[in-house]
């Protein structure tokens, strides 16, 4: 399982040169990350680290300024940033979770059942459940990721309709690797009637 965490450096003076930018990383899980960066005509200059996107300062120079668990060298214009212990948590879930129909639910039919998870680093898995038996037939799904690392993931899930599908629960989970159920939406069936006028 890899996880990947994406940081930048921030830079307070024209003088100061990053002679090696930091990159993208991949950790197992329960491993430590580092993450390379190089500096050079720093002066008086600090060294911050900061995750991408955020504005929380995570070291300056050789301290930890968010917790223990950051740590940079910041010897010989070295400013690696070592990341203990990795953990799904590590990830951003998604802001939003929902799921609604598509098209009308009519006994009779197949309508679709539509899944969106808006702004998950990186976009979850996925999964559906029907009365919280798994039920993914024929779901399909996509995502999009920005530069970030962020991004939305969709699933649409065809459901051919019965009379005896009313009242009937189906849930879309976002799953991660190592983590299922990190967020979750149920709906219930409520099925339309089809009225024919003579």
């Amino acid at each position: 399982m890899n996880k990947v965490i994406t940081f930048v450096t921030a830079r307070t003076s024209s003088a100061t040169l990053i002679t090696l930018a930091p990159a993208n990383a991949s950790a197992a899980v329960g491993t430590d990350a580092i993450l390379g960066c190089m500096v050079s005509n720093k002066g008086t200059d600090k060294v911050k680290w900061r995750k991408a996107g955020d504005t929380e300062t995570l070291t300056a120079d050789a301290v930890s300024v968010k917790s223990n668990r950051y740590k940079v060298s910041g010897a010989n214009n070295n400013y690696n940033l070592t990341i203990t212990s990795i953990t799904v948590q590590d990830e951003a879930l998604p802001t939003n979770i929902s799921a609604y129909w598509s098209t009308l639910p009519i006994p009779g039919t197949t309508a679709n059942l539509t899944c969106r998870a808006t702004y998950g680093r990186p976009p979850p898995r996925l999964t559906w459940f029907k009365d919280e038996i798994p039920y993914n037939v024929y779901a399909y799904t996509s995502s999009n990721v920005n530069a970030m690392g962020y991004g939305d993931a969709v699933s649409t899930l065809p459901i051919p309709l019965a009379n005896t599908d009313e009242g009937k629960r189906f849930r879309c989970q976002a799953d991660y690797d190592g983590w299922t159920r990190a967020v979750d939406f149920t709906i219930t069936t409520h099925l339309t009637c089809k009225f024919h006028l003579k």
